[in-house]
């Protein structure tokens, strides 16, 4: 898939099948998190990238992975679409279908427990106003 103007007019359309899991990982992400991703099994593949202001992606994590407690200069909204994650710090464990929004600078993490992993998929529109 090539970058898209996101000044195009029109709807976009994101045929998970035909879009490539990426080889790299956006400027930014903590080296040793991809490193850490990548010994694991866990991966992201990119939907949306800013056309009409939103983002998406689907992520895949093998059971056990943990996800280390961070936060977004975001808001963001996880749909578990298989398996399920304990949220960490006392937060609940959700199964699929369940789904979160995480409110910008919140922080979180997670753990697949479950066999055999996760998929889940995130949403978000720009940074929002409430980042530091």
């Amino acid at each position: 898939m090539t970058d898209v103007d996101v000044t195009e007019t029109g709807p976009r359309f994101f045929q998970f099948d035909q879009i490539p899991w990426p080889e790299a990982e956006p400027e930014g992400t903590p080296q040793e998190l991809i490193d850490e991703a990548k010994r694991r099994g866990a991966r992201r593949k990119l939907l949306a990238r800013g056309e009409g202001g939103f983002f998406s992606q689907i992520s895949e994590f093998p059971a056990g992975y943990i996800v280390p407690m961070h936060s977004h200069g975001h808001d963001e909204m996880i749909i578990l679409l298989e398996g399920g994650c304990d949220l960490l710090d006392g937060g609940p464990s959700l199964k699929a279908p369940d789904s979160m929004v995480l409110i910008a600078n919140y922080e979180y993490g997670s753990c697949r427990r479950h066999r055999p992993g996760s998929r889940t998929r995130s949403s978000r529109s720009t940074p929002s106003s409430r980042a530091p």
